[in-house]
């Protein structure tokens, strides 16, 4: 993922001056100086381990369009990267309201990728257990883990963990356009994305 490999090498780049402030003149130089190339070479090599997924991608305007059966335009668009894992946020509104209950549809698609498994599988059930008492539908071909769950009246909101990636899509105020169909099959192809 981009933004993780952006945090990485900024990683090494501290790594590199925190380094460079010790005196590379002494007898150490030596064996500073490899420490610096082995992190280097362990970057790299993690790097290239990475899946190379780009967020922005995974769900579009398009998509929104479809989902809720009209025109939208971008609210938010949001990257952020911590510890253990990198986030992207993005929320579509659309462009009209709807004619019988002045509802304005919108949609909101997080996506997240952590270092480890357990850790998202972790993310996953603590969110999925949260919402369990208000009526869920598990998902069994869908990832790794998955589930659905709506009001029938104001939202869709649908939950996938596939690996060390966990995504929702949140449809927040549903409308007389607003695709049910659209939204599973967008889920779907998110899923054989990653």
């Amino acid at each position: 993922m981009t933004f993780v490999k952006i945090a990485t090498v900024v990683g090494i780049a501290i790594s590199v001056y925190l380094i460079g402030q010790q005196n590379l003149h002494s007898k150490n130089a030596e064996r500073i100086s490899e420490s610096v190339a082995a992190n280097a070479a362990g970057t790299t090599e993690r790097l290239s381990n990475l899946n190379a997924i780009d967020p922005r991608k995974l769900f579009t305007k398009a998509d929104a369009d479809k989902i809720m059966g009209q025109s939208t335009h971008l609210t938010d668009s949001s990257s952020k990267i911590e510890a253990l894992s990198s986030s992207y946020l993005c929320g579509y509104k659309a462009d009209v309201k709807d004619g019988n209950t002045e509802k304005v549809g919108a949609i909101y698609f997080l996506f997240e990728q952590y270092q480890q498994i357990s850790d998202a599988k972790k993310n996953y059930t603590g969110i999925m257990q949260a919402n369990k008492p208000h009526g869920i539908e598990e998902i069994s071909n869908l990832g790794d883990e998955a589930y659905f769950h709506t009001d029938g009246i104001n939202f869709y909101f649908i939950m996938v963990r596939k690996g060390k990636n966990v995504f929702n899509i949140k449809v927040n105020k549903i409308t007389k356009t607003t695709s049910l169909n659209q939204f599973k099959i967008t889920a779907n192809k998110i899923t054989a994305s990653i």
